[in-house]
C-alpha cells in the first residue's frame, strides 16, 4: 500500500520498538511513517526518529507518534525548508522542550515561522535550542547581565513558570515588551547570538505568522490528519502507481521464490548426489556409460 518494501517496513518497525513503542501503537506509527515517507516528508528512519522522540518526550497520552507526524507535516507545509533536513535534527530538541513545558505545537510553530524568512531548518532548531538553554540555565546559573536585566524588571528568574502559564511565544512577548519599556536591550537577556536571532526571528511582524501556524498545528488532527491527506494525493499520481506496481512484482517474486525453494533444494540435492556418484566411477565405467548414452 505504501510502496515500501517488506525490508524497509521491518527495519522501521525494529527501530520503533527499539525506541520503546510496542503493539498496536508501533504498527499505527509504522503505517504513518511509511505513508509520510511515501509523501516526501523524509526517509523512513528520520521520520521514525521524529515520531518516537516526540512520543517519548511528551508521553503517548499527550502526543501519539502518529499525531506528531501530522504536526510535522503542518510544519513542512507552512515553513520554507527541506523536510529531510528538519527530520534529521528535530528529535534532538524535544526532550528539553518537554522538560521546560514547551508544547510540541509551539516547537513546530517557532521553527516553521523562523524558516519563512530564512529557509534554514537547521538554523531554526539551533535558535530554538539556544533559547531553551537560556531559559534552562536561569534557575541554576544565570549570567550577570541576565540577573541584572531581570532585577531591573523586578522579575523572578523562574521564567519556566511564566512559560507554563503564557506559553513560549507569550513569554517572549512579555520579556520583549518589558525590556523595551525599561530601555534594556534584548541582548542583555539572550546573551548568545543564536538565542537572540531565534527570539527576534518570531517576534514583531512574524508574531501573526506564528499564531497562524500554531492554530494549524492544533487543528491538524481535526482535519483528518496531514499525513493521511498527503498520502491520499500522492497515491493518485502516475509515479506512485508505477512504483507500487514494481514493488508488487518484487513482493510477488519473493513469495514465488519462497514457494519454489523446497523444489529447488530437492533438485539441487539430486544434482549433487548424481555428481558424487559420477565422480566415484572409474574411467572405464564413465567411458562405457558415455558410449551407451
Amino acid at each position: 500500500e505504501t510502496v515500501k518494501s517488506p525490508v524497509e517496513l521491518a527495519e522501521g518497525l525494529y527501530f520503533l520498538e527499539s525506541a520503546g513503542l510496542s503493539g498496536a501503537n508501533a504498527m499505527e506509527t509504522l503505517e504513518a511513517v511509511a505513508k509520510g515517507s511515501a509523501s516526501g516528508l523524509g526517509d523512513m528512519e528520520s521520520l521514525a526518529v521524529v515520531a518516537a522522540a516526540a512520543q517519548n518526550a511528551y508521553g503517548e497520552e499527550t502526543l501519539s507518534a502518529s499525531d506528531a507526524l501530522d504536526k510535522f507535516g503542518v510544519m513542512v507545509r507552512t515553513g520554507m525548508f527541506d523536510a529531510q533536513e528538519l527530520s534529521n535534527v528535530l528529535g534532538k530538541q524535544l526532550g528539553l522542550a518537554s522538560n521546560l513545558g514547551i508544547s510540541f505545537d509551539e516547537v513546530g510553530a517557532l521553527i516553521s515561522t523562523y524558516t519563512q524568512t530564512t529557509g534554514d531548518a537547521t538554523a531554526a532548531t539551533n535558535g530554538l535550542s539556544a533559547i531553551m538553554m537560556t531559559f534552562a540555565k536561569l534557575e541554576s546559573e544565570p549570567t550577570k547581565k541576565q540577573a541584572e536585566a531581570l532585577d531591573k524588571l523586578g522579575m523572578s528568574a523562574d521564567v519556566k513558570t511564566m512559560m507554563s502559564e503564557q506559553g513560549l511565544m507569550g513569554t517572549l512577548q512579555t520579556l520583549q515588551s518589558q525590556f523595551e519599556a525599561n530601555g534594556i536591550p534584548m541582548a542583555d537577556f539572550f546573551t548568545k547570538s543564536q538565542a537572540l536571532k531565534g527570539a527576534l526571528g518570531v517576534l514583531g511582524s512574524q508574531t501573526e505568522a506564528y499564531t497562524g501556524v500554531l492554530d494549524e498545528m492544533t487543528q491538524s488532527a481535526e482535519n483528518g490528519g496531514f499525513v493521511q491527506g498527503a498520502f491520499a494525493e500522492t497515491a493518485e499520481t502516475d509515479a506512485f502507481k508505477m512504483e507500487q506496481a514494481m514493488n508488487g512484482l518484487k513482493v510477488a517474486g519473493t513469495d514465488l521464490g519462497m514457494q519454489l525453494t523446497p523444489v529447488v533444494q530437492m533438485i539441487t540435492e539430486k544434482i549433487q548426489d548424481l555428481t558424487k556418484w559420477w565422480g566415484s566411477l572409474s574411467d572405464e565405467a564413465k567411458s562405457s556409460i558415455v558410449k551407451w548414452a
